[in-house]
């Protein structure tokens, strides 16, 4: 077998002039949007495969006045991107034909984290107050907010329009009905505060990590936790299941980024960012390539670029 990754290698995107601390693909893997702490978006299009020369962005997408939070494809639709920020207490709807916003929403500040309902209509968002709101995409408006009774660190709206997973302070993972919001069941899956999980593509595996720096994989079929991995050093912050469910890329709260085979635990590939730590890792949904923020000194400033790291194979 060998190591899958073994004639990788990264390339690194610039445009951005401050820290990513978002990224996502679009569901059709051919595009890549990003966003910053410089308040604004842009979108890639990515080659699956190593490049002679690293890609410059197609559109910069400006609207925000904060750090992008959080950003998301439409599960549907190609083009159209969701994006929030801690601050300007806006969800945005993007369409990356016309590089312009297509909606804003106003919402009542401090958003966190946001999830496409898995047909596109509706975006579940939640916030610092640990409420989630539940906005409507054609009439760009809220029609239910839900208030938990525990700190909500992460959502996800799937894998049917009927449940709505969120990792919590508590160190849950909660599947609750949507939109009754009544907690089907709980894993427990750490000690201390789940920050944030993934799921693979078809649904079947989640992957958890926590304040504890453990980590922990799921059957979510049979809700059995079928393995944890202690991360001795430093807990683990975002997490990425490749699209053939083989591989887990992970950050690290110590500035690593490093890839594992999700069933055996064999470590593939591990690096150390330039600076500081990344709370984005993501796996293009078709291909095997990895992207990650990290940042760079400019030599012209005392400031730090934002870039993005790309984990590409060879062009075969």
């Amino acid at each position: 077998e060998g190591n899958p990754l073994a004639k990788y290698a990264v390339r690194d995107l610039f445009g951005h002039k401050r820290k990513v601390y978002t990224l996502g693909w679009s569901n059709n893997g051919r595009k890549l949007a990003s966003g910053s702490a410089d308040y604004s978006i842009r979108i890639w299009a990515v080659e699956p495969h190593q490049v002679s020369k690293p890609e410059r962005a197609e559109a910069e997408l400006k609207g925000h006045s904060d750090t992008i939070g959080h950003l998301a494809w439409s599960p549907k639709h190609p083009e159209i991107l969701a994006s929030t920020t801690g601050g300007d207490k806006s969800l945005r709807f993007w369409d990356t034909r016309t590089h312009k916003c297509s909606g804003v929403v106003s919402t009542s500040g401090g958003n966190t984290c946001l999830s496409w309902s898995p047909d596109g209509s509706n975006v579940a968002l939640a916030s610092r107050d640990d409420s989630i709101a539940f906005i409507d995409v054609k009439k760009n408006k809220a029609y239910k907010t839900f208030k938990c009774q525990k700190e909500v660190n992460e959502i996800w709206w799937g894998p049917d329009t009927s449940r709505l997973l969120m990792s919590t302070g508590d160190g849950t993972v909660d599947v609750l009905s949507c939109p009754q919001m009544e907690v089907l069941w709980s894993l427990k899956a750490h000690s201390s505060s789940c920050y944030a999980f993934t799921l693979s593509k078809n649904s079947k595996y989640l992957v958890t990590a926590g304040a504890d720096a453990l980590m922990t994989l799921w059957d979510l079929d049979s809700a059995v936790c079928l393995k944890s991995w202690y991360r001795l050093d430093a807990p683990v912050r975002s997490l990425s299941i490749s699209a053939d469910s083989s591989l887990l890329a992970y950050s690290t709260e110590d500035g690593l980024v490093e890839v594992m085979g999700l069933r055996g635990g064999e470590m593939l590939h591990s690096t150390s960012l330039r600076h500081g730590s990344t709370d984005c890792v993501a796996w293009n949904p078709v291909h095997p390539v990895l992207a990650y923020g990290d940042e760079k000194d400019d030599s012209s400033s005392r400031e730090r670029l934002g870039a993005i790291s790309i984990l590409a194979p060879p062009k075969s």
